[in-house]
């Protein structure tokens, strides 16, 4: 069985090399810029993706010629989905991408969809809904590979229950022998759902541990009663935080706020969160302490990346911050992080070896330590 994967952004070289860690034949389509990137090691910073692409190169065709995918026998649409300055999918983005697909693939052929979308979406697609599919995926960065190989669950959604949904399985069951089968818009809304309960767990982690700092409550003792509450769980997120990072999360909740509103529904509690995951305020106050009285700052940031084992800057605490405080010419940012090596920042100085950057005894300096 050979695999298709049309598009190789995060999601899509991430579930192209997961397949070939599990020992099928690939083939990935893209532009040629982004293969050179690919093949050069010079793209998306993710733990195991391109050691697992150099050790099994004979399984695998890159390629900018979109005929060749109709030589596999699925295909995943597989393009990360563009997200505004504002928070919401650029549905347009992926609508042109599918349907220049749709123009060059065989009529016959399973097409499976990777990309986050809106309820709705896939219904829509112009495709026999036979060979039509859509597929959540629950990737974390940094964790991606990880989770694409062992996933605790697959969930489809399909409007058939015939042979083409079972060579899907077939072909999943490399992976994962748990399955959800459902209908378009629940599985497109299932996807949705999971980040809004990482989102409630998120704002509710922050607000109780910030509670307990107050009172003078130690907040860590709290959490290893939480974590053994069978309705909380072990994995629940309950480390304090600054707030929402990354996009998705945010885009998601937009999109909740946004079928609140449609549907006439209370959407009070998404447009406080919405509203939340834009405030860092408490950093914002804390340094504005430090600038008001020391007017000639020298600032070392360490870590850029909006979380560990990962270079994406998304919606970066640390970006924020540069952003707001760029404008004080008598501050002076100086950056370090392990896997981000460019900004497009020209006043923001960024540092191979943080080692490399000393303090001036005779200046005010502040260290600010924004990630994980």
């Amino acid at each position: 069985m050979k695999i298709g994967f049309y598009g190789l952004t995060h999601l899509g070289i991430t579930y192209l090399s997961a397949t070939v860690y599990k020992g099928f034949d690939v083939i990935g389509f893209d532009d040629n810029e982004v293969i050179k990137k690919i093949k050069s090691n010079k793209y998306i910073k993710e733990p195991h993706i391109f050691s697992v692409l150099k050790n099994n190169k004979e399984k695998i065709l890159l390629t900018s010629n979109l005929s060749n995918l109709n030589k596999c026998d699925l295909i995943f649409f597989s393009y990360d989905t563009p997200i505004s300055s504002n928070g919401k999918s650029i549905d347009t983005f992926i609508k042109i991408k599918i349907n220049r697909l749709l123009k060059v693939l065989n009529k016959d052929k399973k097409l499976i969809i990777l990309s986050q979308v809106n309820p709705g979406f896939t219904e829509n697609i112009r495709w026999n809904k036979d060979l039509l599919f859509y597929m959540v995926e629950t990737l974390i960065f940094g964790q991606a590979f990880q989770r694409a190989i062992n996933p605790e669950r697959i969930i489809i959604g399909t409007s058939t229950k015939g042979s083409n949904l079972k060579i899907l399985k077939n072909f999943l069951k490399s992976f994962c022998k748990k399955f959800i089968i459902t209908d378009y818009n629940s599985a497109e809304f299932t996807k949705i759902c999971i980040n809004i309960f990482l989102i409630s767990s998120i704002f509710t982690t922050n607000n109780l541990a910030s509670i307990s700092k107050k009172i003078k409550v130690n907040w860590d003792d709290i959490v290893k009663s939480l974590r053994l509450d069978k309705r909380i769980g072990k994995y629940a997120y309950l480390t304090p935080s600054i707030g929402l990072s990354g996009t998705n999360l945010i885009r998601d909740l937009n999109v909740v706020h946004d079928l609140s509103k449609k549907n006439n529904l209370s959407s009070e509690l998404s447009r406080y969160w919405v509203k939340e995951s834009y405030n860092r305020k408490w950093i914002k106050d804390q340094f504005q302490k430090i600038q008001n009285k020391n007017k000639n700052l020298n600032c070392l940031i360490l870590g850029l990346s909006y979380k560990e084992n990962t270079d994406s800057i998304l919606n970066s605490v640390s970006i924020y911050f540069i952003e707001q405080f760029n404008i004080l010419k008598k501050c002076k940012f100086t950056c370090y992080d392990p896997v981000v090596k460019k900004i497009n920042y020209k006043s923001i100085k960024l540092i191979e070896n943080k080692y490399f950057y000393k303090f001036k005894k005779k200046s005010k300096n502040v260290l600010l330590i924004l990630t994980p």
